[in-house]
């Protein structure tokens, strides 16, 4: 089985020197689990992306966190908003996560926005709606709370869905009404960074202390290592990928 990452963006030197590159991060993610999956990577920041012989043979794309935000005007975006609705069309599989989960949404009409709460950073909880809880029950995944911890980093959010765009929220919280999305059978995405842990999230604090507010920075450094469900939401991802 294949999968495809729509990477979106470049990380800075001193992060790749620690953690590896964004398609490293996913696949080990990804592959945590046994599975069988093999992986294919397009740099859609640098105009790279599948020609249909590879999104016939892809069992589902993921499309990854990035620094820019989904409504720039910027060609390789554009681009990739064409292949998601192309994707969607055809009933492929994706998955969104960050920058992805609000790329698939400005693509299919709903409007995202920089969110004037501000940033959301390291371990937070999401509340699970009684479609999320649903969801964690037709996956017969054992989970017995409606709420999960799982690692964030971004300010711009999903603030509102195109009703015409059949995408469904599954969880939210105060900070970001839209905590993750749902299409059918062929849509997942999630707002929040279910591959970080706690080291890479502080590498990115430390690196954004000129962007993000100093209290923040703190505070979510001090959380960083706290518990988050990631075998839950690595389950929940895996699961959508199967079947």
């Amino acid at each position: 089985m294949i999968i495809g990452i729509l990477i979106c963006g470049k990380s800075t030197k001193k992060f790749v020197n620690k953690f590896g590159n964004c398609g490293k991060i996913y696949r080990e993610f990804l592959s945590s689990t046994e599975n069988n999956f093999r992986y294919k990577f397009y740099n859609c920041h640098e105009g790279i992306f599948p020609d249909k012989y590879n999104i016939s043979i892809c069992r589902c794309f993921m499309i990854t966190g990035s620094r820019y935000s989904a409504y720039e005007n910027l060609e390789w975006i554009n681009k990739l908003k064409e292949l998601v609705r192309y994707l969607d069309n055809i009933k492929k599989k994706m998955v969104g996560i960050c920058f992805g989960h609000q790329l698939i949404a400005t693509a299919l009409g709903c409007k995202v926005r920089e969110n004037s709460k501000g940033w959301e950073v390291s371990r937070c909880r999401i509340e699970l709606n009684d479609l999320g809880q649903t969801l964690l029950k037709k996956k017969s995944i054992n989970h017995n709370e409606s709420y999960l911890y799982i690692h964030q980093m971004h300010k711009d959010i999903v603030s509102d869905i195109n009703e015409d765009s059949g995408l469904k929220l599954f969880c939210y919280n105060e900070m970001c009404n839209n905590q993750g999305m749902i299409k059918e059978n062929h849509i997942l995405t999630f707002q929040g960074h279910p591959e970080y842990f706690a080291h890479p999230i502080v590498t990115l604090l430390n690196q954004r202390r000129n962007i993000i507010d100093k209290m923040i920075v703190s505070d979510g450094i001090k959380r960083s290592n706290w518990h988050t469900d990631k075998d839950i939401l690595l389950a929940i991802i895996i699961n959508f990928i199967g079947f």
